[in-house]
């Protein structure tokens, strides 16, 4: 009989450590509240102005890199902020969607267990077993940093088909590369914006208050 052989989706293997691309992150670890960095941000400040005469230029150099660390820190919170709501608004849809593709990747698996290769029904089975297979990496591997595209949809419009398909598209791009460098590891996180948005109104709010503080 022709039966499939069955890849991680079916199976639990042991995820292999790779470099990560741009694209892939491992799953990052609890940073330190805005608050705490913004605190951060005004003692440095009060160090520069207070004592600014006094210190070295090597010093100085180094007090103002850590501001601006720290304020990328601030710009990284509120990406993750808004990446926790995405996770957060989609989670049911994805857990609706991974039900139905498990469903269905079982009675296709059963029924190619049960045929030869030679069967007339047997290519175009297998290929929807690879494609169903590759629809739980979608959905478990999906950018987290932008709204999900669902497998299913239903009551879309032809404009809106046209642009969610063009977003798919690109998922479907990016997941299939991390999966050839072999990134889609267990705690692997994707991202299509290789670049954070940069939120201008955190930052200059930490500059507002540190300015209050010498009024």
């Amino acid at each position: 009989m022709g039966k499939p052989k069955q890849t991680n989706e079916l199976q639990k293997d042991k995820p292999v450590t790779k470099k990560y691309n741009q694209n892939v992150h491992k799953k990052e670890s609890k940073q330190p509240s805005n608050s705490v960095i913004k605190k951060k941000i005004r003692d440095v400040r009060r160090l520069l102005t207070s004592k600014g005469d006094n210190l070295s230029a090597t010093k100085k150099v180094e007090l103002e890199r850590s501001i601006k660390a720290l304020e990328q820190q601030i710009i990284s919170n509120g990406q993750l902020a808004k990446e926790t709501k995405l996770k957060e608004k989609y989670q049911y849809i994805k857990f609706v969607e991974e039900k139905k593709t498990r469903r269905r990747l079982k009675q296709v698996n059963k029924t190619l267990e049960d045929l030869s290769e030679t069967d007339d029904t047997y290519l175009d089975l297998k290929k929807e077993f690879n494609d169903l297979e590759f629809n739980l990496k979608y959905i478990r591997f999906y950018p987290v940093d932008i709204k999900y595209i669902s497998l299913y949809p239903s009551n879309v419009t032809e404009e809106n088909e046209i642009q969610s398909n063009d977003i798919k598209s690109k998922v479907i791009e990016l997941i299939k590369k991390a999966d050839e460098d072999g990134l889609l590891v267990d705690d692997a996180v994707l991202r299509l914006n290789t670049k954070i948005e940069n939120d201008d109104d955190l930052v200059a709010e930490t500059k507002d208050e540190n300015d209050d503080f010498f009024l």
